[in-house]
């Protein structure tokens, strides 16, 4: 029982579910602003969760598209992804997307979100929860099973 326990313990110690995930996330500081990180969850359950800020028009610096995302097992999670009113309809989102799937892409992992719409009232342009998940979908991210949607490198 000893050399089951300790055997057990010697594959998860050497299996790194986080590793490319994380270093995702380390090389998206050369494609966006990071802007901060944080902790939550439990004690036994905590995600590091990153924040970044793209501007995507030179010309316009109150353009931000807002992106935090955190790592899953071999994966990336995209938690937010939100626009400044001005700026929404305009691609933006889309660009943000490409240049994430690019990143997940070299590393190797792949990206999980739950579409949800929120702060529906900033502007007339937003999108509610079904016309998020076909703008996923026109994004090349598919139904996974039941719980979200993914993207696979």
């Amino acid at each position: 029982m000893n050399l089951l326990r300790e055997t057990i313990r010697r594959i998860l110690l050497e299996t790194d579910t986080w590793g490319s995930a994380k270093e995702a996330i380390e090389s998206l500081k050369g494609v966006f602003e990071f802007k901060q990180s944080w902790v939550t969850g439990s004690w036994n359950d905590k995600i590091e969760n990153s924040e970044f800020v793209w501007y995507p028009d030179p010309n316009d610096p109150s353009c931000i598209v807002r992106i935090r995302v955190n790592p899953s097992w071999n994966s990336l999670f995209l938690d937010e992804i939100e626009t400044s009113p001005q700026c929404e309809g305009r691609g933006f989102a889309k660009q943000a997307i490409e240049k994430l799937k690019a990143v997940a892409s070299a590393h190797g992992v792949s990206i999980l979100l739950k579409p949800k719409a929120f702060h529906v009232d900033k502007g007339e342009n937003r999108m509610n929860t079904e016309e998020l998940k076909s703008f996923y979908r026109r994004q090349g991210f598919s139904d996974a099973n039941g719980w979200g949607m993914e993207w696979k490198p």
